[in-house]
Order: C-alpha cells, then structure tokens, then sequence
C-alpha cells in the first residue's frame, strides 16, 4: 500500500500557493512553514516598499533595527533561532569599519541573524510609523495684538499606498487646549485633506488627567501614485525594444512611496498647552481587513468602536510611555527615507518624548570580533536625558511586560462614542472569550508575550 501524500511532499510551487492562503495557520504547525511564514514577510516587504529598501536598511539603521529586534529575544529566541538554523545566520556586523564602508553588499549585511530570521517585525516596524515629538518638530508663531500663539507640528512621512489608521498619545494636564487643535493628513504632492479631525469642545472632561490616554484620530487613505502605472508601462515598451531599462524601473520603485503630512495646529496658545503630545501614531490595517466602496475607496470591514482609551494602573512616566530603541530606530528611518523636517527659529522648553533619549545602550558580547566596550557610545544622541544605561537583553521585556511594578495585570479603561457602541464592544469582548480563556494563566508564555497595543506592529483591532 502506497503512502499517503502529505502536505510537505507537494511541489514547491503547488506548496507556496497553498501557504499564501492561510499563512497563519500553517505558520503554527511545523518547522517548514515557520521558515516560509518568515519569508513570506520578506517577500510583502520588498513587494510594498521595492527593493531599494534593503540597501537602505543596510546602510543606514542597520544597528538600530538590530538592537530593537534583539531585545525581543525574550520572547521569541526560540522560533527566531529555527530560522537562523535554517539558514545557517551568521551574527550581525558590528565593527564600524564595516557597517560604515562600501565592501559588504547590503544583501550580505542583511543576511545575519535579527533580520533575516525577523521579517515580520521590520514588515511591521516599516509600514507602521510612531512619530516621536521633540523640542524642534514645534513651530511657534506670535500674535502681534494679542499675547498668545500659535503652534504647530508639520511630519512628512514615506508611506506605501493602503489604509492607515492615526492615533495619538496624550497626557491630559488641565480642561485647556485640547478643543483649539486640529489634525491632519495632507497629501504632500496636492495638499489635498486625507483626513482632519478635531476634538470635542468637552474632550479633556471625557478621559481622565494625568494619565496616558491614546486617541483615535481617524483613517485615511493612501492612494497609489498614477505615474508609477505610466513609467510601468514605459518600462515595458523600453524592454520590448531592447533599450536599458534600470533606471526607468528604479524611479518607477521609489514612486511606490507616496509623501503625507501630518499636522497638528493649535490656536490661541497662553503660556502652555494643556496637554502634553508623546507620539503619533500611524498604523497599517492589514489588507484582509480591506474592502473597496462603489467610489473605488478603501474602508475597513472591521469597525472601531472606542473614542479613546487609558492605561488605568501605571503612571505615565516616559520610561513607561517612550521606547527608547524604538525611538532612536524612526529617528534613523526619518533621515534615512529622507522625511522632510520642519526648521524653525524656536524651540519649546520641554519635550515629553526626548525625557531619556540620552540612555547608553549597553549590549552583551556576541562573538569575540565585536567591537564594543563598557563607555558604548554609538547610539547616543545629544538631547538632553538621564544618563541610565539600556540592557538589551532586558529593555524589552520590561518595558512591553502586561504587569506594572506592582505585579498588577495592565489595564486600560475605554470611552466610547455612544452606549450602543459599548454594547458592540463587549458583544466583540465576549465573542473572544468564547473562542478562548479570558483568565490570565500564570507561569505560561502569556506572561513573557509583549502587551500587544504597546507595539507598532501590523494593525489588529
């Protein structure tokens, strides 16, 4: 009697379209499908942003995706380590002499252990965005009769076509000047509004003082730019005829990045806003959430329902709030994807966002060559912080932890638009914990997981 075929025996063509339909599940079976799961991500990152990318990464946040991704080894070293033995990873560059010279091939950079075995999360570092706001991101404009201002925040960002959802973090200090701003996405080639949104006159009495509070701002869309179809089309025809199509095709890639700008204005300033701005956040909805109206615009089939939401049992300090290896991995990606910069003569007395950014990063040796030594210094910055010490192999894992000093399970309280939206909320609450354990189990990996909407991951609701 024959044996029977199974999945794995299949043609590697015919196996690969099975995967790409349900990805996630098969991700969760075996080894193999871990391996394809893993570049399968590589292959939605090259696709989406072109393979530029890698030459970018290579060359200019190299250091700092790997110290993010790193410190997740808490978690996830396990499943990461099945990759890297499929492939026989080598450990990442860390001698200067290398990372900042011309020998090494960016493909060769990129093929090492926390980038390779990782794409998933530099997927989601990439299509996502947190824009940290600092001192200089301010422009402040006086009013010549009155003694008050204006301020405002103008962030272009690098971002391919798709929905986005923006969210923003605040700490709400007093009932003043969360009702005189304004947000908006601007597309950065027409200006044209994506999206504008202002809170209610009565918001900062909705959500409580002194706590984090995260505000949802919106969706907007980002269409895809029309000459990237026109210089394809040339493409082709230069092909057919022969000629040298490169550059055509490279020009063509980076129009796959379209320029918006996030703005934040508020008017009729005193002395000092009434709240305090940590990030702002935008984020990808994933494209199985997407469906397309009868006017050719994308909308999420997935409602949300709350207004707001704040993290009850922890104090909104910036060691809690900002995440300094994420930090210092956007502030590389911003020069890096060449974001645009506001200048401006003037500068705010404080930022919530810059309050540990001075932190040293201190790493554990990983093979004898490395060049590291106790006073690391290659990361730090010169914004003003503490002078703390950032331990790699823990930073993550308390920093994203569900437990609060305490020991207490995180919480966050929601605020909703209406009561038939609460009501939807916890119908969507119960149907989840239908389908699983709505207890916390102690001593299981559930415990080592990161509290999930502390992270710039693909978007779930």
């Amino acid at each position: 009697m024959e044996k029977p075929l199974g999945l794995l025996d299949l043609p590697g063509e015919i196996l690969q379209k099975i995967f790409v339909q349900v990805p996630t599940e098969l991700e969760q079976t075996c080894r193999t499908f871990v391996v394809m799961y893993n570049d399968h991500y590589r292959n939605l990152f090259v696709d989406r942003f072109g393979p530029h990318i890698l030459r970018t990464i290579a060359k200019y946040d190299y250091k700092y995706l790997i110290d993010y991704i790193r410190s997740f080894d808490y978690w996830r070293e396990d499943i990461r380590k099945i990759i890297a033995e499929h492939y026989d990873l080598k450990l990442p560059y860390t001698d200067e002499a290398e990372l900042e010279g011309e020998s090494l091939d960016p493909a060769d950079k990129l093929n090492c252990q926390y980038i390779r075995d990782s794409w998933k999360l530099v997927y989601g570092i990439y299509v996502n965005r947190r824009i940290f706001v600092d001192y200089d991101d301010y422009t402040v404009n006086s009013y010549a009769s009155a003694p008050m201002c204006s301020v405002k925040i103008d962030k272009t960002l690098k971002l391919t076509p798709g929905l986005y959802n923006m969210s923003c973090a605040l700490i709400i200090k007093t009932y003043a000047g969360m009702s005189s701003s304004v947000f908006k996405v601007l597309d950065g080639k027409t200006g044209n509004k994506l999206l504008e949104y202002q809170p209610a006159s009565h918001f900062s009495e909705l959500v409580p003082h002194n706590k984090f509070v995260l505000l949802d701002i919106g969706s907007f869309e980002v269409k895809k730019p029309k000459i990237v179809e026109q210089q394809m089309v040339e493409s082709s025809e230069e092909e057919s005829s022969g000629e040298e199509i490169v550059t055509t095709i490279e020009e063509a890639v980076q129009n796959k990045l379209v320029d918006v700008h996030v703005v934040v204005e508020e008017a009729g300033v005193m002395v000092k806003s009434g709240y305090i701005m940590c990030y702002i956040d935008v984020n990808a909805y994933q494209l199985k959430d997407c469906m397309v109206n009868p006017a050719g615009d994308l909308y999420c089939v997935n409602e949300k329902y709350w207004l707001a939401w704040w993290i009850e049992n922890q104090p909104p300090l910036p060691e809690n709030v900002v995440n300094v290896l994420l930090k210092k991995l956007y502030k590389s990606m911003e020069k890096s994807m060449k974001l645009i910069k506001s200048t401006t003569p003037h500068r705010r007395m404080g930022s919530f966002a810059e309050s540990n950014l001075e932190a040293r990063i201190k790493r554990v040796e990983m093979n004898p060559v490395m060049v590291v030594g106790e006073d690391d210094s290659e990361v730090t910055d010169s914004t003003e912080g503490t002078d703390g010490e950032i331990n790699l192999e823990t930073y993550n894992r308390e920093f994203y932890s569900k437990f609060n000093k305490d020991g207490e399970l995180i919480v966050r309280e929601f605020k909703f638009r209406t009561m038939k939206d609460r009501r939807r909320y916890e119908e969507w609450v119960g149907q989840k914990e239908e389908r699983g354990s709505s207890s916390v189990p102690s001593g299981t990996v559930f415990t080592m997981e990161p509290l999930k909407w502390k992270l710039t991951t693909i978007m779930e609701i």
